[in-house]
């Protein structure tokens, strides 16, 4: 009697069977954490590398460097070994920066490739963040939050150690070119934005501005923006423990930096992603950032902004001068006129470095882009609109140590679904 012949197994089940069950486990592994060890290290490696230049090892903008193009790199090759559909818009947008950026260096003669830097570091972490799961986002950020909050208290308890281990103000000497005589303070360790002349703007029994490992205080204060806009947007997927504690430690960590800007900032984010409806939610990110530049434009003859003090109205009013001063040459990306003074509008730096064209696609690939969950649309309002008032007034966001946490949180959230539609919606009545 002839034996009968088996069914073959289905290519899936041989795609998923465990041949090699360490391998299984060590991708595993990998897929849960390699994300968000990317992330902390965007995080924290400047301070890690303020360790080593505090120990009498100097060094130079090189390993800084190196350090950015290393996790900007893992993050992309991680997120092309994990390609979806999500990330398409992204990809997209990253090869547009790199050929204008090469087009731009070669117009200018100028070889710097920051300018390209700028746009694909948010293109790769928002791929990095579609990778994860909600719990490995949640982990990452509650992780973030208890090393910075232990920073803070380190800082604020003892001074005299936290400038001794880490002397930010000889790693930003040694590796941003900063000169000694810009430190208006000549007998603190701290960066120069750690002391105003005038006093603080929250009381914090009496301390200067903290930072912790981001080394100085406006990237706290922009990384407390970040988390604001998570917790609300996360809301309902945190546990109880969970929100007590990054309400508590973002409390601390906005008194710490003593940030006017990421106060009023945070508090638009809470108002804008808790009460403008879903179907505004949808809709209205597209017009943020054209409207706080027309909006600047109308307030053109008030004259708290011909200011030159290093203040807000002072900063929206230079904004609005170097926007009215650019010739058709800026606004395509092929002049370097405004790159020095663009320091402290946003804005501007972007529009000379990546041409009018460049910000109106990074924008809408931003604004536009649809998650399936309210998560998502929460967030998304409140990002695009800390984004809108931000270039205003700085162009911080480019920085990797706060960019990375924000676009990573980003792309974890388009992916995520409402698992009970009808609760949500009655959440939102």
């Amino acid at each position: 009697m002839m034996e009968a012949r088996k069914a073959p197994m289905p290519l899936a089940s041989i795609d998923a069977a465990p041949h090699n069950p360490a391998g299984v486990r060590l991708h595993a592994l990998a897929q849960n954490w390699l994300g968000p060890l990317i992330v902390v290290g965007a995080v924290f490696f400047n301070a890690g590398l303020a360790l080593i230049n505090a120990q009498g090892i100097t060094l130079g903008s090189g390993p800084v460097i190196a350090m950015e193009v290393m996790l900007v790199g893992m993050a992309g090759a991680w997120s092309m070994l994990h390609f979806r559909a999500e990330m398409k818009p992204w990809l997209m947008l990253a090869m547009f920066v790199v050929a204008f950026g090469l087009v731009r260096m070669m117009a200018l003669g100028d070889f710097n490739p920051k300018f390209i830097r700028d746009l694909v570091l948010p293109c790769a972490f928002v791929m990095l963040g579609i990778t994860v799961s909600q719990r490995s986002a949640v982990r990452t950020v509650m992780a973030l939050q208890i090393i910075i909050l232990i920073g803070v208290l380190w800082e604020a308890a003892s001074l005299d150690t936290f400038s001794s281990v880490l002397n930010p103000k000889e790693y930003y000497v040694a590796t941003r070119g900063l000169a000694l005589d810009e430190f208006t303070n000549a007998d603190s360790d701290l960066y120069i934005s750690a002391t105003r002349p005038e006093e603080r703007f929250f009381p914090f029994f009496g301390l200067h501005r903290l930072s912790s490992f981001f080394l100085e205080p406006v990237s706290l204060g922009n990384y407390v923006v970040t988390i604001t806009a998570f917790i609300v947007a996360f809301w309902t997927r945190l546990s109880g423990g969970a929100r007590t504690f990054l309400i508590l430690s973002t409390i601390i960590m906005q008194f710490a930096s003593d940030g006017r800007f990421s106060f009023a900032s945070s508090m638009m984010v809470i108002g804008a992603a808790c009460f403008v409806p879903e179907a505004l939610r949808r809709v209205t990110p597209l017009f943020m950032l054209p409207l706080a530049v027309i909006t600047i434009m109308l307030m053109s003859g008030m004259p708290q902004l011909q200011s030159t003090e290093d203040d807000l109205p002072g900063r929206i009013g230079w904004t609005l001068r170097m926007l009215q001063d650019m010739q058709i040459e800026d606004w395509i990306g092929m002049s370097d006129r405004f790159l020095a003074p663009s320091a402290d509008s946003g804005i501007v730096y972007l529009i000379i470095t990546q041409s009018v064209f460049g910000v109106a696609l990074f924008w809408c690939v931003v604004s536009l882009q649809q998650g399936a969950s309210r998560t998502f649309s929460r967030y998304r309002m409140g990002i695009c609109l800390a984004l809108a008032v931000g270039l205003l007034v700085s162009n911080a966001f480019v920085g990797i140590k706060t960019a990375a946490p924000m676009w990573f949180l980003f792309g974890a959230a388009l992916v995520l679904r409402d698992e009970q539609r009808g609760a949500n919606d009655a959440a939102d009545a």
